[in-house]
C-alpha cells in the first residue's frame, strides 16, 4: 500500500495540485508532503500502548485524523483509513483479505471498511478486487473504477549481480526461489514450505524469503530441516530487491487470496520467471507470462517447480513473455486514469 500510495502520488503531482499526507506509523506523527516536496509534521500521537498493532493504529488514526487540512477532494489511498473524513473522497480499495481470511480480526475490518460506502467512487485494482467489493457490500458496480497498478522499471528491470548471492550466503551450485510478502495465512507460505522440502530431495535449491519470518513457519522450517535451505531478508531497498528478483531462477506466489499482487509485476519486469496462483487476482496479472497451478496442492506446486527449474527452454519463454507482460503496467497510466476519477467524483 504504501508503495502504490507513493508512486501515485510521484505521477499525479505533474497533472494536478495535490498535497499528500500519511500517518507515519514508525515516527507516530502525521506528514504533509506539499507539490514541491517540502515535509511539515501536522500532528504527533501521544498515549498510545506500545503493543497490539491493530489497536494502537486506531488509536493513532483518532487522535490525528482532525488535523488534516479541508480540501476539495480526498484519495484514501488504504482501505483501512477509509473512516477517515467526510465525502467528497475516493477509496482505493486493495483488497478484503483481512475479512474473507482473518475471523479474529473480521469485526474491527468491517468497521474500518464502513468508510467505503460513504465514497463517491472507490478505486480497485483488479476485476477480481471489484467484484468482491460489489459482492460483499452490495455496492453498484459503476461506483467501483477498476485501475491497475504498476511498476517502476527504471528500478525494477534485468540487473544481474554477481555478488548477490554471496552476500546473502547462498551457494551458486544451487537453483535460487524467492518469494516476497509477509506470513500470513493467506500468502499461503506454509504449503510453499512443504513444497520445497518435497523438491528439496531431488534438486539442489535455496528459498530466499523477502519478508518478516512468523513463529509458525519458523517451527515448520525447523521441523522440516530446511534451515540450511532457506535465508529470510526482512528490509531491502527497492534497487536490492530488484536485484534479488534478477538472481532468482524462479519467482513462487502460491497466494490464496490477492487484491492484485505487485510483486508478480516486479518479478516479471526484472526477468525472473513467475510460478503463482491460479485463483483470485493473480491470472490478471500474469496472463500467459506465468505458470499458474492450483495453491492448495502441495505436490503439483512442488512437480511444478521442477519442471521450471530443469526446463530452460520454458524458464526463457516465460522470461520473454514476463517482460512483454510488465510493459504492459505503468505507474503514469495508473495516475491518468485515477486523475479522470478525481473529475468525476467532483461532478
Amino acid at each position: 500500500m504504501g508503495t502504490y500510495a507513493f508512486s501515485l502520488y510521484e505521477k499525479l503531482k505533474g497533472l494536478c495540485e495535490m498535497d499528500h499526507i500519511y500517518f507515519n506509523y514508525q515516527r507516530l506523527r502525521l506528514e504533509l508532503i506539499d507539490s514541491n516536496g517540502g515535509t511539515r509534521i501536522l500532528g504527533i500521537a501521544e498515549f498510545l500502548p506500545t503493543q497490539n498493532g491493530l489497536f494502537r493504529k486506531a488509536l493513532f488514526h483518532i487522535q490525528l485524523h482532525k488535523k488534516i487540512p479541508e480540501y476539495e477532494l480526498y484519495h484514501i489511498a488504504n482501505q483501512n483509513l477509509s473512516l477517515l473524513k467526510t465525502l467528497p473522497k475516493v477509496v482505493t480499495c486493495h483488497d478484503l483479505a483481512r475479512i474473507r481470511f482473518s475471523q479474529r480480526h473480521k469485526p474491527f475490518f468491517s468497521i474500518l471498511l464502513r468508510g467505503l460506502k460513504n465514497a463517491k467512487l472507490i478505486i480497485a485494482p483488479s476485476k477480481f478486487t471489484k467484484m468482491d467489493i460489489v459482492s460483499y457490500y452490495g455496492l453498484p458496480p459503476a461506483r467501483i473504477r477498476v485501475i491497475y497498478e504498476g511498476v517502476d522499471r527504471k528500478i525494477f528491470s534485468p540487473s544481474r549481480d554477481p555478488n548477490i548471492r554471496t552476500e546473502l550466503g547462498i551457494s551458486d551450485d544451487c537453483f535460487l526461489i524467492m518469494h516476497v510478502g509477509s506470513e500470513i495465512e493467506d500468502k499461503n507460505v506454509w504449503r510453499l514450505v512443504e513444497a520445497v522440502y518435497l523438491l528439496e530431495k531431488k534438486l539442489p535449491i535455496h528459498l530466499l524469503r523477502v519478508g518478516q519470518q512468523s513463529r509458525r513457519i519458523r517451527k515448520k522450517i525447523h521441523k522440516s530441516g530446511l534451515e540450511k535451505n532457506v535465508t529470510y531478508v526482512e528490509c531491502v531497498s527497492p534497487k536490492g530487491l530488484a536485484q534479488m528478483y534478477s538472481a532468482a531462477n524462479l519467482f513462487v506466489f502460491p497466494s490464496l487470496y490477492e487484491g492484485f499482487g505487485l510483486p508478480l509485476l516486479e518479478a516479471m519486469a526484472c526477468g525472473c520467471p513467475v510460478l503463482a496462483s491460479n485463483i483470485t487476482s493473480i491470472p490478471e496479472v500474469v496472463g500467459d507470462a506465468g505458470i499458474l497451478v492450483n495453491p492448495y496442492d502441495v505436490e503439483a506446486l512442488s512437480k511444478t517447480m521442477y519442471k521450471m527449474l530443469r526446463d530452460d527452454g520454458l524458464r526463457k519463454e516465460m522470461v520473454q513473455k514476463g517482460l512483454e507482460r510488465a510493459h504492459m503496467f505503468s505507474w503514469e497510466r495508473t495516475a491518468k486514469e485515477t486523475l479522470q476519477v478525481y473529475e468525476d467524483a467532483l461532478q
